[in-house]
């Protein structure tokens, strides 16, 4: 059985990688149920460096993840950018902040995955360098299965409305992404994602670096892969790092660490 999971995962990130058509990224931290812990509360920040040739964008983005309910959880997101172009006024400040609710409306079984809503709004509290000063609202569904101790996969859906800017027409839109986190060791793990979108790939709630995504609204479909390794210092200090490779060929690092306050991974 053992060898049958990891197998698996072998072949999942094999395919995650292979189909990657290489928009901005994130660590992934695939999510496990709340359940079972009696505090559970995740604290963390990460730095995110982008650089096209034109453009330096570095984001710090802070995560706070917590399960407030038995199946239910709130995560917020805050961010501080900077922006330093050579064709255009350099800008630094707060970035939009995502506040998100994540209901876990069918449990995890043996033979049954975890079923997950989410329900997410960001709030236009950046200035308009930074961001659409527009309030955007998403919903959408996670499945999830946590196989053992080696492996774990996650599909998610996603569907944003985005606020209309009265200078620029944007687009509502629609992302998928599936994810895999393989733990080859008792402290390091190997994580993967791919993920599209009709507009730009906003990123999972709960994910060090996915406010830095972009946040919807662009036009025609963007796609990106992710890859990092995760290395658990402790049974509750958990730090990752990764890039992430975009079909424009663009890319980006990540770093991110988090913080479990409740009985640990």
């Amino acid at each position: 059985m053992k060898r049958r999971v990891i197998a698996g995962c072998g072949l999942a990130l094999a395919a995650l990688l292979a189909f990657a058509t290489p928009v901005s990224g994130r660590i992934l931290k695939t999510r496990k149920s709340s359940q079972s812990q009696a505090l559970d509360l995740t604290v963390g920040s990460g730095a995110e460096y982008e650089n096209d040739g034109e453009t330096m964008e570095l984001g710090f983005p802070f995560l706070v993840d917590w399960g407030f309910a038995r199946r239910f959880k709130l995560t917020i997101e805050p961010q501080y950018t900077v922006i330093n172009s050579s064709v255009d006024p350099s800008v630094n400040g707060l970035g939009d902040l995502e506040t998100s609710f994540t209901w876990d409306f069918v449990t995890e079984r043996r033979y049954r995955p975890l079923f997950s809503a989410v329900a997410l709004v960001k709030w236009p509290t950046a200035n308009s360098d930074i961001g659409t000063g527009e309030t955007d609202y998403s919903l959408g569904g996670i499945i999830s299965k946590d196989f053992g101790n080696n492996c774990d996969l996650e599909f998610n859906v996603a569907y944003t409305w985005v606020g209309s800017p009265p200078d620029e027409k944007l687009e509502n839109s629609l992302e998928f992404s599936l994810a895999t986190e393989w733990q080859m060791t008792a402290r390091l793990a190997l994580e993967a994602e791919i993920a599209t979108a009709s507009g730009g790939v906003r990123g999972q709630a709960g994910t060090i670096g996915g406010v830095g995504s972009g946040t919807g609204g662009g036009s025609g479909r963007e796609t990106e892969a992710t890859i990092g390794l995760a290395e658990n210092i402790t049974h509750r200090v958990k730090v990752e790092e990764g890039v992430v490779v975009k079909a424009d060929g663009g890319w980006q690092v990540v770093f991110a660490w988090e913080f479990d306050f409740g009985e640990g991974r």
